[in-house]
């Protein structure tokens, strides 16, 4: 199986604590290939996708996944996009 070697959390301004979990979990599990941005000012899905995206192809990442606090995707399905061996 392929190794994951990044890990980027983007947070558009949401009104839970997701950048402050991120960072933490980064710190505590001393995680150096989990990048955690945000933005300060809540915009739209347009505006914050591009941003995520930019990030991720400035870290010229293979996959990129993108979740709304909304539900409208749903996280679940994450576990069927990469093939896993000894399942």
């Amino acid at each position: 199986m392929a190794q994951r070697e990044q890990v980027v959390v983007f947070d558009d301004a949401s009104q839970d604590a997701t950048y402050e979990l991120a960072v933490g979990i980064k710190t505590i599990a001393d995680l150096p290939k989990l990048c955690v941005a945000e933005t300060r000012a809540q915009s739209s899905i347009r505006v914050g996708t591009k941003a995520a995206t930019a990030i991720s192809s400035k870290k010229a990442s293979d996959i990129v996944v993108l979740l709304h606090g909304d539900g409208q995707y749903a996280p679940e399905i994450l576990s069927h996009l990469t093939p896993h061996r000894g399942r």
